[in-house]
């Protein structure tokens, strides 16, 4: 067995951890905050929790971030940022409906980080119902989503994928709410929704859209 030097252990043992910039190591406790929430669930997700996720002192958490509820509108907050930016981003290419249908398969968490996602809103959901702070998130997250599919809504109705005569502010919400409901049942599991059958379900719903 080879011998160790227990000066090169200790010289190994004291070298500084690296440093990060105050907003680098304020986004890495959101993604921690983010995790615990989606993984564990909210009632799992204690300050001292998030706290040794995000590999930090609990005085250290408190000192930056007065409560849970905090921590989850500014996780939630930086995550939609990021997926709305990573949506503009992936799906500028093809016809309004190419788009469309592209955006509706980028959102149905089948993959891991999509579907903590879906889990983080579901959290966020049941706390905005009670929190005003919270809820006023959610307000404002939801317009930039609505915003974003109805662009898309207005963009196929000027090249003619879909009908002139659609109500973009009535079909934008109505699916945004397919979409919701479809995603909701996917994430939460113990359903018959599958990612498959989602897709399936909101692509007939587009379809609607198209001029006859």
């Amino acid at each position: 067995m080879p011998k160790t030097d227990p000066k090169a252990d200790r010289s190994k043992a004291n070298l500084p951890t690296p440093r990060h910039s105050p907003d680098v190591r304020r986004a890495m406790v959101l993604d921690a905050a983010a995790r615990v929430i989606a993984d564990e669930g909210l009632l799992a997700a204690t300050m001292r929790r998030i706290a040794e996720a995000s590999n930090i002192s609990l005085g250290t958490l408190t000192h930056h971030f007065e409560s849970v509820d905090q921590l989850l509108a500014e996780s939630l907050e930086l995550a939609s940022i990021r997926f709305t930016e990573a949506l503009t981003k992936e799906k500028q290419k093809g016809s309004a409906m190419q788009r469309l249908t592209s955006l509706v398969d980028a959102v149905m968490p089948d993959d891991v980080e999509t579907l903590r996602q879906w889990r983080l809103w579901i959290a966020f959901w049941s706390r905005a119902v009670h929190e005003p702070k919270l809820a006023r998130t959610h307000a404002r997250r939801y317009r930039a989503w609505h915003a974003t599919v109805a662009r898309l809504i207005k963009a196929g109705v000027k090249d003619g994928s879909f009908s002139d005569d659609l109500d973009t502010t009535e079909t934008t919400q109505h699916l945004v709410a397919l979409i919701d409901g479809v995603c909701f049942q996917v994430a939460v599991k113990g359903g018959d929704m599958t990612v498959a059958r989602g897709k399936k379900v909101v692509r007939r719903a587009i379809q609607g859209f198209v001029r006859r």
